[in-house]
């Protein structure tokens, strides 16, 4: 796409950021994993991992190895020149490749979701209704971040968007799913947040003895498909 460009800074002594830039209303997304396929399909003496967001990545590095072959070049400046001349040959396309589909099971309010009621209250529509529109979207995850496994999902119904709690939770309980502001996500531990809590999934997004530990990855697809409690417990002594 000649609309796409790069900016480049660098993070730290093993680091550099990519920031992608678009004159085009597109999703980045695709375009970023494609860069990601080729660097790992050609990595240089050193390079050690990609990690993309919303619309930049950071390229993780040891500058030592970088050095032996940076000939003399400090070996950021020797990164960034390499992640550029990588990017000028690249020929990217819209489409990107398959994703998976993934369906979440939720048991919304009650002690699942404490903050249904008053979201719902505040949008000025029924609980009902509210759910309905929660699990009506394909959604996109967009990057995973926050903490491990931590979904951030794009295709939320903006008529859902609903402040943050002006006090966070110290703890949300893991598999919570909530709404803040115009994203939905869902809580992979217990942690501290402040995001609308409007119902909770039986399944484990994190899981560290697994490889990978985590459920979604960036780029997959996402249905909600709401449940009852007694479909939430058998579910959850079924994952255990």
């Amino acid at each position: 796409m000649k609309s796409l460009s790069i900016e480049l800074f660098p993070l730290a002594e093993n680091a550099a950021v990519i920031y992608f830039n678009s004159q085009q209303q597109v999703n980045l997304l695709p375009m970023m994993q494609q860069f990601q396929a080729r660097i790992e399909r050609e990595p240089f003496y050193g390079y050690e991992e990609m990690t993309t967001a919303y619309m930049s990545a950071a390229l993780y590095y040891d500058p030592m190895k970088v050095w032996d072959i940076s000939r003399g070049e400090l070996p950021s400046t020797w990164v960034m020149k390499w992640i550029d001349e990588r990017f000028r040959s690249m020929h990217f396309h819209e489409g990107g490749s398959s994703s998976r589909l993934i369906e979440i099971p939720v048991c919304y309010g009650g002690t699942w979701g404490p903050d249904l009621e008053e979201a719902a209250n505040g949008l000025r529509i029924g609980r009902q209704e509210l759910i309905e529109r929660h699990c009506g979207p394909t959604y996109t995850v967009q990057m995973i971040g926050f903490a491990p496994g931590f979904p951030y999902l794009q295709g939320l119904d903006p008529s859902l968007a609903v402040p943050r709690k002006s006090v966070p939770r110290k703890t949300v309980a893991a598999g919570s799913v909530g709404i803040g502001g115009g994203q939905t996500g869902i809580y992979p531990l217990e942690l501290p947040g402040g995001w609308n809590v409007i119902g909770r999934t039986p399944l484990r997004l994190f899981m560290p003895e697994m490889n990978p530990p985590v459920l979604i990855q960036a780029g997959d697809q996402i249905r909600f498909v709401p449940i009852d409690e007694a479909q939430y417990w058998k579910l959850k002594q079924g994952g255990e």
